[in-house]
This record gives C-alpha cells, structure tokens and sequence, in this order.
C-alpha cells in the first residue's frame, strides 16, 4: 500500500501535465537528445504546479536510445530552469556549467531568460 501511494500513484493534474509535456518532446542530435518543454500555460490547463512537476526531468533520458535528456520549465517571471540528465560518459555538468549552471555528472542544470521554442524567441 505505501509502495503504491508513494510510487505508483499520481494525480490527476500531474498526468495532465505530463501528457502536455510528452507533446512537447523533440530528438535532436540523430535522436540522441531529447527535450521536453513545460510552460506556464501547461500548469494552467492541467490543473498543475511546479512543485508537481519533478518526476518529468527523468522522461526524456528514459527513451531508448537517446543520452542526454532536458527539461525547460517557465517560472512565472518567464524565464526557464533547464534540467540536464545524461547517461554514463557525458557530464551534464560541463555541459550545464558553459551555461552559467551547475550540479552533477548525470544531473546539472542552469537558468535563462531567454528562450527560442519552435522558432519563436520567448
């Protein structure tokens, strides 16, 4: 029973996040990147927050085949936090830390506030 609350469980509004994120995700790289992007917007429509949101930093590295995985999450002052998770061999903090970020081998990330989406300079 806790196994299942704790791990198995989610709320409604984290899985309607969760499925506007997957709608977002993008291969780069010959597929060998993947990126997901969550906007402010997709909170509102699904009912969500940002302190729901942290299980989905670990969906785009958990696809076959790709080795580093991004997350770009809007703060409300839109400016985005970008979360890097990268398979063994690849430090997502070197690649984080040319960014002005920090953090970890497998687990870095920085802070922008600009961003290009889908062509579109936010």
């Amino acid at each position: 029973l806790i196994n299942k609350r704790m791990f198995e469980t989610k709320s409604k509004s984290f899985l309607n996040l969760e499925m506007l994120a997957r709608e977002t995700l993008e291969y780069h790289f010959d597929g060998r990147c993947a990126v997901i992007t969550i906007t402010q917007d997709m909170y509102k429509k699904s009912g969500s927050s940002e302190n729901e949101c942290h299980p989905i930093t670990a969906l785009p590295r958990q696809i076959e085949g790709v080795l580093v995985g991004a997350v770009f999450k809007e703060n409300e002052e839109g400016h985005f936090s970008i979360s890097v998770r990268t398979e063994e061999g690849i430090d997502a903090s070197e690649i984080c830390s040319r960014l002005g970020g920090g953090g970890h081998k497998g687990a870095s990330g920085f802070t922008t506030q600009e961003l290009i989406l889908r062509g579109e300079k936010r």
